[in-house]
């Protein structure tokens, strides 16, 4: 009896895993045959637009110290370049 429960138990677990195996050659052809920039993702992500030469800038002082005469400043987390 206990052979019999031993005998169903690694059949039914040589298939389990022989199932996860094949999905897993499959998943791994498919990722080699694959461009690695689509696999990566990066046809999803924003192409963000250059700046071109002939716009003006401030200077992030200028800013700080606008914004500092509003309110109190303790420190800058980023600074981020936006045109409108």
């Amino acid at each position: 009896s206990s052979h019999y429960l031993i005998r169903k138990t690694h059949r039914y677990l040589g298939i389990l895993i022989g199932i996860q195996f094949l999905a897993w050659t499959i998943g791994g052809l498919y990722f080699s045959w694959t461009n690695i920039y689509r696999v990566h993702g990066d046809h999803e992500h924003k192409h963000v637009p250059l700046l071109g030469g002939n716009i003006s800038l401030v200077s992030p002082d200028l800013v700080i110290k606008n914004i500092s005469l509003q309110q109190q400043v303790d420190s800058i987390k980023s600074l981020e370049v936006v045109k409108f």
